[in-house]
């Protein structure tokens, strides 16, 4: 969770918030409310609200070998989860590695009153809509639990963390309105799973080697196909697509696609950093990226560039579309100048796959198609100045 939405540096989001801190000995419990929308002059309840409760548990020294014991017999009737640090630069040489742990439980709750309707029809329609529970939404409602955790031992360091996420998805369902039908999937509900790991190891000596390991995953699904007896059924009832939801998310899983929320998608890299000096860093890595639920187009056939549909009325005929999106490369070196100024320069290469082409919905919570275009690679170069203060 994080101030930025997307790549952006220069848009963030604020909220009207309370937020609370309550520190005892080596914990931190932070509770906060925060008013993502208010609406309550427009409809009695309308807002939307967001809150939750962090916990986070630190070790370091000799005594962080020891943390999750004391961390079990302290606060924690589960298993503990491991997380580590953050996968961007580290802005600096880790002169004399110490043992450290962090460990992190959490629970976000989303509320989104926002009224959805279908239809506005007289009094008596809308008991019969009520009846058979048309045209019903009720507020939106997200909960999110998670557990996280952090560690370094000498040159190692390594991170996990796990999150499901459950609740009534009904400003979801209100989108999934079919061609020729008026109502929407009044049932829609949040049941997915997503966790990212991370490991490295810092080698000794002047470069401050690090290659390091890991993969993500962010669930979710693709009801949007229909069989050939639902397609011909006037009474069939659509299920909503409904995967994992990013909430405010600042961290950015790829280079190309991840402007909005990707999701229904896993992932799996591989890089090296070094730091030849106290003021640079420059790493590389490669990423395989590959959709969950891939989209089933239109059965169609191909014609240069065109992809042209063979019966588009034919809701029902259609080809699932491949799960591969395709490898990206990176390169990139951060130089400080300061503690609170540094140059970076980067460049990343797209070596787009069939699913690309085909398309499928990961962007925006799994809203919005990303592909269905050529398969020509694409390049990312920037020049970034950032100043802190």
């Amino acid at each position: 969770m994080g101030a930025d939405p997307g790549p952006d540096p220069f848009v963030g989001l604020s909220f009207d918030a309370i937020r609370l801190d309550y520190t005892i000995s080596n914990f931190l419990i932070s509770g906060w409310w925060a008013k993502v929308a208010e609406n309550g002059i427009a409809e009695q309840d309308g807002d939307t609200d967001f809150m939750g409760v962090y916990l986070t548990f630190h070790e370091s020294g000799d005594a962080a070998a020891r943390a999750p014991l004391k961390v079990l017999k302290a606060v924690f009737p589960i298993h503990i989860l491991y997380h580590s640090m953050r996968h961007g630069p580290i802005r600096g040489r880790l002169e004399h590695p110490v043992e450290e742990v962090t460990f992190d439980l959490y629970w976000m709750f989303l509320r989104d009153a926002t009224s959805q309707n279908d239809t506005n029809f007289v009094a008596p329609i809308e008991w019969i809509e009520d009846v058979f529970q048309l045209d019903d939404y009720d507020a939106t409602s997200l909960h999110t639990v998670g557990a996280r955790g952090a560690g370094s031992v000498n040159q190692l360091d390594w991170e996990l963390e796990a999150a499901y996420q459950w609740g009534d998805a009904d400003s979801v369902g209100a989108l999934f309105l079919p061609v020729g039908q008026i109502y929407g999937d009044v049932g829609a509900s949040w049941n997915a799973w997503a966790g990212h790991g991370e490991v490295g190891y810092t080698f000794e000596g002047e470069l401050q080697i690090r290659p390091y390991l890991g993969a993500a995953y962010y669930g979710g699904e693709d009801k949007r196909d229909l069989s050939f007896l639902e397609w011909v059924n006037p009474f069939y009832q659509p299920e909503a697509s409904v995967s994992f939801n990013r909430l405010f998310s600042s961290w950015r899983e790829d280079a190309f696609i991840d402007a909005s929320a990707m999701t229904n998608f896993w992932k799996a890299y591989a890089g090296v950093t070094l730091a030849p000096a106290p003021a640079i860093e420059a790493g590389s890595s490669i990423v395989y990226l590959e959709a969950l639920e891939p989209f089933d187009r239109p059965a169609s056939f191909t014609l240069g560039d065109w992809q042209i549909p063979l019966a588009p009325a034919l809701a029902f005929w259609t080809e699932e579309g491949s799960r591969e999106l395709g490898w990206q490369s990176n390169l990139w070196a951060v130089y400080s100048y300061t503690e609170n100024l540094s140059f970076e320069v980067g460049w990343s290469h797209f070596f787009t796959g069939e699913g690309v082409e085909d398309g499928a919905f990961i962007d925006e919570n799994g809203l919005t198609l990303v592909g269905g275009q050529g398969r020509e690679d694409a390049d990312y170069v920037y020049f970034l100045t950032t100043l802190e203060f």
